[in-house]
């Protein structure tokens, strides 16, 4: 959940600033199936819920009437030890919102317990934003 605040005259071109919370779940699900029969299936569960103040940035070229990439970066913390965010964007306008292509890479560290757990989860990211 975030807002973007832009400091131009012109609405999603240039410099945002943005801020906001970002929420975590994290599930594990584990079950171990030893080989052996002399040995019992095991499994282990553990969940978490994370909640974090989020601050970052995004600057958008427009390339065309419908064409434009954007670069954004962002950091959060709160129940999180620190999470950081980077992505890269090429958007095609349409009527009524934009197809996004593109590229998001996420990473979260965080403690459960007696354990430090850094969450990595990054790849190629195909949407559609509505305009409001």
């Amino acid at each position: 959940l975030a807002a973007v605040w832009s400091p131009g005259d012109d609405r999603y071109n240039g410099w945002d600033v943005i801020a906001g919370l970002r929420y975590i779940d994290v599930d594990l699900n584990v079950d171990f199936q030893p080989v052996n029969p002399l040995f019992a299936t095991t499994s282990y569960k553990s969940g978490e819920s994370f909640y974090d103040f989020m601050l970052g940035g995004r600057y958008t070229w427009t390339l065309s009437d419908r064409w434009s990439a954007t670069l954004r970066a962002d950091t959060s913390f709160g129940d999180t030890d620190g999470t950081w965010n980077a992505s890269a964007f090429a958007s095609y306008r349409t009527d009524i919102g934009a197809w996004l292509f593109g590229y998001r890479y996420l990473d979260a560290k965080t403690t459960s317990g007696d354990n430090d757990i850094n969450i990595v989860a990054h790849g190629p990211v195909i949407g559609y934003g509505f305009a409001f």
